[in-house]
């Protein structure tokens, strides 16, 4: 079981916030399950696109954020090599500051 870590950054109001996104496991069989690391933000909509070798759109939902966490079913998704593209819009706990931005995660699926 693999482990793939990822730093993004977040920009909202000309300032610059960096992410920890983990996906797990890679690769994948029935699920990936990812891992955002920063207890700051308030995660207000998240969409997960899943794009194929050949950049085709094969998925695209929105994923519901549980204690840093979410899980993406791969049970539909042929055995390949494919690009997660997380889309998230969140503002910080003890400020009005909203940061948007996207992170892209490669990872296997095996069946």
């Amino acid at each position: 079981m693999g482990y793939g870590g990822s730093e993004s950054r977040l920009h909202g109001l000309g300032r610059v916030k960096w992410l920890e996104l983990s996906v797990y496991p890679n690769p994948a069989y029935d699920f990936i399950e990812l891992k955002i690391e920063d207890e700051k933000l308030k995660i207000e909509n998240c969409v997960c696109e899943i794009i194929n070798s050949l950049g085709q759109l094969v998925k695209e939902q929105e994923l519901i954020i549980t204690d840093g966490k979410a899980r993406v079913n791969t049970k539909d998704l042929e055995s390949g090599v494919y690009v997660m593209r997380i889309r998230l819009s969140a503002n910080y706990f003890s400020t009005s500051l909203e940061v948007t931005g996207t992170i892209s995660k490669r990872f296997v699926v095996n069946h």
